[in-house]
């Protein structure tokens, strides 16, 4: 069980790791940098095993640990929500009413002028609000289903059902904008429901196997058998268009999956295998504290953006740049953490 919780651990905090960089060469770099090969091996990390990894691991946490747990889950709920629109105020609606945050990325967010805009940029929807919804669904699928069968069932339905429910609006503001949480798409959410919950729920099926006693490894046929159905989907079977990161169709929804539990067992394999050293001990350090890293590495990455310009970088300076922001959320991250233990200690 030692290894198979540190294997989590080392999983997520590796990508963790790459978060800032990522993110720094997205916003700072030309656009062409990400045909290059560090943009390749950037992309992989954020597109392959990223942002679905964690959701597959907040599933299969919210599984261990605090499933039917109503009154845990619900502050935990609210507080998603709460940081995900402070978030949202931080990075973007102040410094539009600052007048600091580049045109062209205000362009691209598709920011109305005036207080429309202000709004617009306020409710923006991201991975915490993604994820906060996503623990309104399991703590009912968890109180509701009491095995995993109908929760895993739902999460292939939802690969393949997502696309009918891209998009839809209705005529009442506050209803369109929860439907747009659902199904919508960049730049109003990054992270909609639907597909984005067929990985908790993947992860909350994990959990189910692995508090009976399985080890991550043994899932790894299974993922590969995801990965081969996935392409076998896309190529004879169900194709969509409008398709991005975000927004997957079927088949490579199931491919992330696949791709995911495949990840999950290479570091069970490299936690079983490989003494723990000091890169395994700062990556465990980064899965604990990821909420913390997220939040630090955007506000120092927006607050550099009136200074270093929005996609102006080339080769060399992004890559100076994404070593030095890397270096500097560290060390916040660390500062920041050491100053909260203490006070509490006080």
């Amino acid at each position: 069980m030692k290894n198979r919780i540190i294997s989590l651990d080392l999983s997520r905090g590796f990508t963790v790791l790459f978060i800032a960089p990522i993110h720094a060469m997205l916003l700072f770099s030309i656009p062409s940098i990400r045909e290059t090969w560090i943009g390749t091996i950037f992309r992989f990390i954020a597109e392959v095993p990223g942002a679905q990894l964690f959701m597959v691991l907040m599933g299969l946490s919210f599984y261990l640990k605090t499933r039917n747990r109503f009154r845990k889950v619900i502050p935990k709920i609210f507080i998603l929500l709460f940081t995900g629109y402070l978030l949202n105020f931080l990075k973007f609606t102040l410094p539009i009413l600052l007048g600091i945050l580049p045109k062209q990325l205000i362009t691209e967010l598709e920011i109305s002028p005036g207080i429309e805009g202000v709004i617009q940029s306020l409710l923006i929807g991201d991975i915490f609000h993604f994820a906060g919804i996503a623990l309104v669904v399991l703590l009912a699928l968890s109180l509701v289903f009491k095995n995993h069968i109908l929760p895993f069932t739902f999460g292939i339905l939802i690969c393949f059902a997502s696309p009918l429910f891209w998009d839809i609006t209705s005529s009442n503001p506050l209803n369109n904008y929860l439907l747009a949480l659902v199904g919508g798409k960049p730049p109003l959410v990054f992270f909609p429901l639907l597909p984005w919950l067929a990985y908790p729920l993947t992860g909350y099926v994990l959990g189910y196997f692995i508090k009976d006693g399985c080890s991550v490894q043994s899932f790894m046929p299974m993922g590969i058998i995801f990965i081969v159905i996935g392409s076998l989907t896309i190529q004879y079977f169900l194709s969509c268009t409008d398709i991005s990161f975000y927004r997957t169709c079927p088949g490579h929804c199931m491919i992330h999956i696949g791709i995911v539990i495949v990840w999950l067992g290479i570091w069970e394999w490299f936690a079983t295998r490989i003494k723990c050293n000091l890169f395994f001990e700062l990556l465990k350090y980064l899965s604990r504290h990821i909420t913390l890293l997220y939040i630090i590495q955007w506000l120092v990455i927006f607050f550099l953006l009136p200074f270093l310009g929005y996609q102006k970088l080339g080769k060399a300076w992004a890559i100076v740049v994404c070593v030095l922001i890397e270096i500097n959320v560290l060390v916040l991250v660390f500062a920041f953490n050491e100053m909260w233990k203490r006070r509490k200690e006080v």
